[in-house]
């Protein structure tokens, strides 16, 4: 991910100069040896390469593009990631509702309408009323957040409320 400031208010408006593929395809073969050269360079350090942290299926390329980069000086873009999402706002918000949930009823099991006060207070802080919390309480399951997946059990009774927990887990970050 890259933040990048342009300097001005209407980056938009800003002119280039120059043909950006044209440009590309006159420099092709100067960006093609360069890349491969880290390449090579990269598969030639093999184990006395740094290994970045993991990021899912992206091993392979993480060992022959990401570790000789970053074993160069560039960024590595899997700490950037987890930067930002620790600054994702959705997710700092479940977070705390999390946080709320854990605090208020811990791992017991508990229906929406049995939810403490400060628990409401932070999920639905405009009081928009019991089906908007139910909906958002149910947009939830399975979503993993401050240590906790959020578990629902739904009763086989059609008039009987859907039960949820919290239940602690291990990241993975």
């Amino acid at each position: 991910m890259v933040e990048m400031d342009a300097g001005m208010e209407d980056p938009t408006r800003r002119p280039f100069r120059g043909d950006f593929l044209a440009d590309l395809e006159a420099e092709r073969a100067t960006m093609l040896r360069d890349v491969l050269t880290i390449w090579r360079w990269g598969r030639l350090q093999g184990a006395a390469l740094t290994e970045g942290a993991p990021i899912g299926s992206f091993g392979t390329w993480a060992r022959w593009c990401r570790d000789p980069l970053s074993a160069l000086g560039c960024a590595d873009p899997v700490l950037r990631l987890s930067q930002l999402n620790a600054n994702d706002p959705r997710r700092r918000e479940i977070a705390e509702l999390f946080a709320a949930i854990s605090a208020a009823h811990g791992t017991d099991w508990w229906s929406v309408s049995e939810l403490k006060q400060a628990v409401r207070d932070v999920a639905d802080p405009n009081s928009r009323g019991r089906q908007y919390m139910a909906n958002r309480i149910r947009t939830l399951e399975g979503t993993r957040a401050a240590g906790f997946v959020l578990i629902r059990y739904a009763p086989e009774g059609k008039h009987s409320p859907d039960r949820y927990r919290l239940q602690r887990h291990e990241s993975q970050s």
